[in-house]
């Protein structure tokens, strides 16, 4: 897992488009759009209101493949 406090870096191409935060039941917590710095194509999401636990992250890009990272909140 990836385990953080505040806030979750995601690093990819300009092509990438929104992400779906679910908790370990699959249960929808958060949905979003990623929008990433031109020079350093890194998305900023703040988890600072979550409880500790472990969630999943569902990244989509333009062209609709999804990647899934599992995020352990400290």
């Amino acid at each position: 897992p990836n385990p953080t406090n505040e806030k979750l870096y995601v690093a990819g191409s300009s092509s990438l488009q929104s992400y779906v935060l679910t908790d370990i039941n699959g249960k929808e917590i958060r949905a979003g759009e990623l929008k990433t710095d031109n020079e350093s194509k890194v998305a900023e999401v703040n988890l600072g209101t979550l409880t500790t636990g472990i969630y999943f992250i569902h990244i989509y890009d333009k062209a609709g493949s999804v990647v899934v990272k599992r995020i352990m909140k400290l």
